[in-house]
C-alpha cells in the first residue's frame, strides 16, 4: 500500500477541518514549496532566507506582485521588477510576521542573484537606487503542498504535518504521487491580516517520521 493510500485508509476520533479550511491550508504551505523554502528555527529565520522566498514568490506572481506589493517593471526589460523596501515588508509580514533587518544589503543580493539572469541590469538600474531587484519569469509547473496532520490551537496556533510534490498535477487528488519532500509547519493566525496565516518554523522529516505521526491521535488527519 502506498503512503498516500494508507493516510487514506486511517480514521480518527476528531473533528476534521472544512474543506475551504484545508483548501487554505494548502494554498499558503504551496508558496513555500514554489520558494522550496529551507528550513528554520523559531526567531532564527535569517534576512537571505527571506529575501530568498521574497524572489521567488515575486518571480511566480508578478501579476499581483504588481497590484499587492507595488512592484514595477525595469525600463526595456519586461520580465525583471523593483520592489521598494515597504514593498518587501509587505511580502515578509505577510508570510513570516518578521522584516529583513538589513535591507541595504538584502538588496544587493538580489540584484547579484538577478544579474545571473539579465546581464545588462545594471546599466539599466542605477546601482545608487534604493531598490531590490528579481528578474521574473512564468514558469509552465509549479510545485505544490499538501496538509495532512493539523494538531494544537487551529487557528490559532498549530502545527502542520505536511508534504510537498513536484509540478505537472492539475488535480488536487494526490494519490499515486511521490511526494518531493515531507514537513513540519509551525503555523500561527496572521497578527495584521485577518483570515491569513504566518510560518514561523519550518523542519523537514524523513519518510518513517512522517509515517509515524499515523500512529498518534492528532487534532486532525485529512482522509
Amino acid at each position: 500500500m502506498s503512503l498516500l493510500a494508507a493516510v487514506a485508509a486511517l480514521s480518527f476520533n476528531s473533528a476534521p477541518l472544512t474543506g475551504a479550511q484545508l483548501r487554505q491550508l494548502d494554498v499558503f504551505l504551496s508558496n513555500f514549496a514554489e520558494a522550496d523554502q529551507q528550513p528554520f528555527q523559531t526567531g532564527r529565520l535569517s534576512d537571505k532566507l527571506m529575501t530568498d522566498f521574497m524572489m521567488v514568490h515575486v518571480i511566480y506572481n508578478s501579476a499581483a506582485a504588481k497590484r499587492t506589493y507595488n512592484a514595477k517593471e525595469v525600463s526595456h526589460h519586461s520580465l525583471a521588477l523593483t520592489l521598494t523596501e515597504a514593498g518587501v515588508n509587505k511580502v515578509t509580514d505577510r508570510y513570516f510576521g518578521r522584516r529583513i533587518s538589513n535591507h541595504s544589503e538584502m538588496m544587493k543580493y538580489s540584484r547579484e542573484m538577478s544579474v545571473l539572469e539579465v546581464q545588462d541590469l545594471p546599466a539599466t538600474i542605477p546601482p545608487q537606487r534604493p531598490v531590490y531587484l528579481v528578474c521574473y519569469y512564468e514558469p509552465e509547473v509549479l510545485p505544490l503542498a499538501r496538509a495532512y496532520v493539523v494538531e494544537g490551537d487551529y487557528p490559532r496556533k498549530f502545527t502542520v504535518y505536511g508534504a510537498e510534490f513536484d509540478g505537472g498535477q492539475q488535480s488536487s487528488d494526490y494519490n499515486g504521487q511521490s511526494p518531493s519532500r515531507f514537513l513540519r509547519y509551525s503555523v500561527q493566525r496572521s497578527p495584521t491580516e485577518a483570515g491569513r496565516f504566518i510560518l514561523t518554523e519550518l523542519s523537514t522529516l524523513t519518510h518513517r517520521n512522517f509515517e509515524a505521526k499515523y500512529g498518534r491521535k492528532a487534532a486532525f488527519v485529512r482522509a
